[in-house]
């Protein structure tokens, strides 16, 4: 158990390092997170053993990752790529 907490401590640990580090770079949060997650895991320093709370654990971080992800999407983005994909497919269309 003391493990299980242990971890989860380097978990946050590195998300407030990385985030904080690409706060200062003007980049993304969520590029900071995915980065300090590939970082202190079993593709970087292997810190942490995986168990089944920290699987869980990580279920719910990619649910918040894609809410994150979701909420830098500008609506203008959207619109703009929506009106140049059904241009561009129109236009194929008549060839």
């Amino acid at each position: 158990m003391e493990e299980v907490f242990l971890s989860f401590l380097i978990i946050l640990s590195a998300g407030l390092f990385f985030s904080e580090i690409f706060r200062r770079l003007h980049l993304p949060y969520v590029t900071a997170l995915i980065i300090g997650g590939i970082v202190i895991g079993p593709l970087g320093l292997n810190m942490i053993r995986i168990t089944e709370a920290l699987s869980f654990f990580g279920a719910i971080g990619v649910i918040f990752l894609m809410l994150m992800a979701g909420m830098e999407i500008k609506v203008e983005m959207l619109t703009k790529t929506a009106i140049c994909f059904h241009s561009a497919h129109s236009s194929g269309c008549l060839l």
